[in-house]
């Protein structure tokens, strides 16, 4: 399996374990951040887990969780209001982990790896001086 890119995950929809195993699931459109089943890295940190097909579903996911389905760019829009991290596939070979500080371009359906979308993240050239001028021109001056 090879990562897919994150143009591609924006307009999947992405299967969600949620805290659930009774095998009722609840409308996606009403489910909290808090209802979804979080993981944690090797350093403890936490984060929204989702999986891009069934298949690794299946193999990755938590044994016997119950799931949604949900648009990722829901699930992207959800998680940066929270300010959570979402980690797409964990465990797998195909795992892709999505920053909080990426999220909003995400939700907004903005691949942030696209070029246009690098070049609004930072400014071009050298901030500007914002030094007092050591002359004052006319008709400030006056």
């Amino acid at each position: 399996m090879t990562e897919p890119p994150l143009a591609e995950l924006m307009e999947r929809d992405l299967i969600v374990p949620i805290r659930s195993s009774s095998g009722q699931r609840p409308d996606p459109e009403t489910l909290a951040l808090d209802q979804i089943r979080h993981g944690t890295d090797e350093d403890g940190g936490r984060f929204v887990a989702a999986f891009a097909s069934p298949e690794a579903f299946a193999e990755f996911g938590p044994p016997g969780s119950d799931y949604v389905s949900l648009p990722a760019r829901t699930l992207f829009a959800r998680a940066d209001a929270a300010g959570e991290r979402i980690v797409v596939d964990p465990g797998a070979p195909s795992q892709v982990a999505v920053a909080v500080g990426v999220l909003p371009y995400l939700a907004a359906g903005i691949d942030p790896t696209h070029p246009d979308a690098q070049r609004a993240r930072r400014p071009l050239g050298e901030m500007p001086s914002l030094e007092a001028p050591a002359e004052v021109p006319e008709p400030f001056g006056s």
